[in-house]
């Protein structure tokens, strides 16, 4: 069998199976087909770090909303799944461009509690580097430094595991 019959058979790494993924959602999105939602959840299964076929189906939502009300509706799409990290995120960052510090700290709380049991998402770098930021302005720092901890030993026992949390996991698809 010759290499280049080889590398045709060959399944592609997560790492490069992810940006497939997305461009199929994407792609979906862009030709109106009406329901993707289940193209979304195969993606975020398949790659539970990457927060962009989230930010797909927000798109898809919000692009109709009026921009006076694209707080209350995001707020409703985070509260149907809280732990969206993607809406999350969005909603985050938005409260946080209104000078709401309180509430998006108060949004990364509950992230945090409906991702108990999925402690590969709850502690990744950036949701915990967010956590130190917000909870730290609002004058918890104890419960940054407890979530750090919880990190760092989630991640400690885990080994040589972590490297899936920067994409370099070689788990085929």
């Amino acid at each position: 069998m010759g290499v280049a019959h080889a590398f045709g058979l060959s399944k592609p790494f997560s790492t490069q199976s992810r940006p497939f993924s997305i461009n199929a959602l994407l792609l979906s999105m862009l030709a109106h087909k009406s329901n993707i939602s289940s193209s979304i959840k195969q993606h975020s299964q398949s790659f539970p770090l990457d927060y962009s076929a989230s930010l797909v189906q927000l798109f898809k939502e919000l692009e109709s909303v009026p921009e006076n009300a694209s707080l209350s509706k995001l707020e409703s799409i985070f509260y149907r799944n809280e732990a969206d990290v993607g809406a999350g995120f969005m909603l985050i960052q938005t409260q946080l461009q209104n000078g709401n510090t309180h509430a998006a700290a108060g949004t990364l709380e509950k992230i945090f509690h409906a991702l108990r049991g999925a402690d590969h998402v709850r502690y990744a770098p950036g949701l915990i580097s967010l956590a130190l930021l917000l909870f730290s302005k609002i004058g918890k720092e104890e419960k940054a430094t407890s979530l750090l901890m919880d990190a760092k030993n989630y991640w400690t026992k885990q080994g040589s595991s972590v490297g899936y949390i920067h994409g370099i996991s070689d788990n085929r698809m």
